[in-house]
């Protein structure tokens, strides 16, 4: 049986009357990269801070590695490496002086990792860190993390700071450390593009609550949008299939945007009796607009005079 590197049961976090993060369950593989999407403000830094015992939770529990995540022993949490936006580091050390001080903080540490990172990032190690920007930040950040050879990496908008060759690098080194077999890597962000291109295994936040929570290619394969044209309207029996997270339509043409058992989906569409019938892959960002639109989230385009 696989182990699960991170698990929670209805983890929630409240702030005053605000839920942040709404009974929330994971189960992420030891091995895997996960990623975490969300817009703005869905919670997603809350959860992190959570499994990374910086915020107590108020409901739930998790698990890293089998290990409660407010486990005092500090076991786990030596194998455990982060990056988080914004970074929080001591303005007044140099870079190397942090560098240093971190070095004593993981049994694990890699010295020769270390000093081939310095040579990738080529950063000012002697200069203090409260001149550093937020890209030079993040950079360290990440230095330090894999320097330690975490078990477990958490990374909060990563790239978000970065310009887009340091973000290349940044990406590169995360999945290679992936690739080592050893690391599990949990990481949010609002960029679709960069689970699509990292991640094995998705889930959706949304206002604190996880509803998509699948294997990225479970979730492109299940997906399509069947296109029809329906000359008396659409049917009843179309607008009642499951699985259906959209449909929109335009005069006669309808685009029915289907998660699940689709081929099920376009046969009953078929069964109408449709004018004309099609069906088209949905690229993950459509995929997620449709699906958070479904739990009440305004987006419509727009036209400008």
């Amino acid at each position: 049986m696989t182990q699960l590197a991170i698990h929670t049961q209805r983890l929630t976090k409240r702030y005053g009357g605000v839920t942040a993060v709404d009974n929330v369950n994971l189960a992420i593989e030891h091995g895997g990269v996960y990623g975490l999407l969300g817009p703005n403000g869905a919670g997603k830094t809350s959860l992190l801070k959570m499994l990374l015992g910086m915020v107590l939770p108020s409901e739930g529990e998790g698990y890293l590695f089998g290990r409660k995540m407010d486990d005092t022993t500090g076991e786990v949490r030596q194998r455990v490496s982060f990056v988080l936006e914004p970074q929080t580091m001591y303005p007044d050390l140099k870079a190397d002086e942090l560098i240093r001080l971190c070095a004593g903080l993981y049994p694990t540490w890699d010295d020769e990792r270390c000093r081939k990172l310095k040579q990738i990032f080529a950063l000012p190690w002697n200069r203090r860190i409260r001149s550093f920007s937020k890209g030079m930040k993040t950079q360290l950040a990440l230095l330090i993390a894999l320097s330690s050879r975490p078990r477990l990496l958490i990374a909060d908008e990563l790239t978000s700071a970065l310009d887009p060759i340091v973000r290349q690098t940044c990406l590169q080194l995360v999945m290679q450390e992936v690739a080592s077999g050893d690391t599990t890597v949990l990481f949010a962000t609002h960029q679709v593009h960069e689970i699509e291109r990292m991640a094995d295994h998705v889930g959706f936040l949304f206002n604190g609550r996880l509803i998509v929570d699948r294997s990225l290619d479970v979730l492109k394969t299940s997906s399509r949008m069947i296109q029809a044209v329906f000359l008396a309207g659409v049917p009843a029996e179309v607008r009642q299939m499951e699985d259906v997270i959209r449909i929109q339509e335009e005069g006669k043409f309808c685009t029915i945007t289907v998660s699940g058992k689709w081929e099920d989906c376009l046969e009953r569409v078929k069964a109408t009796q449709p004018a004309h019938v099609d069906v088209m892959d949905v690229g993950l960002e459509e995929l997620f607009i449709h699906v958070a639109q479904k739990e009440g989230y305004r987006y419509e385009p727009l036209h400008l005079d």
